[in-house]
């Protein structure tokens, strides 16, 4: 995987809510987080991986006619995480303003 952009504001709410949580250590058993992150991403996207809601990335780079993967919670996992390490300053300084709108 290499570097992402999320095409609008719920996608990269998304994966900034997910990194969020999977990095939260003190929030409930690693289970219970997993178990939470499940959820929210089929509350985002629902449970179709082909469905029209869910990102063409993740469609064209995880579907294929063996495997569904576009709503896969590892690849959601690993792709927040490489999106927030990747573009930590620009998240921090948008902090620093009290810009908590995601652009």
């Amino acid at each position: 995987m290499s570097h992402y952009t999320p095409q609008n504001t719920f996608e990269k709410e998304t994966l900034i809510h997910l990194a969020a949580i999977i990095s939260m250590d003190d929030i409930g058993t690693v289970q219970q987080r997993i178990e939470y992150e499940s959820q929210y991403l089929i509350l985002r996207y629902g449970k179709d991986p082909e469905h029209e809601c869910v990102p063409s990335y993740y469609k064209e780079m995880y579907n294929c006619d063996e495997h569904k993967d576009a709503l896969d919670l590892d690849v959601w996992l690993t792709m927040s995480m490489l999106y927030v390490s990747q573009n930590i300053d620009k998240l921090k300084k948008d902090l620093k303003k009290g810009n908590t709108q995601c652009s």
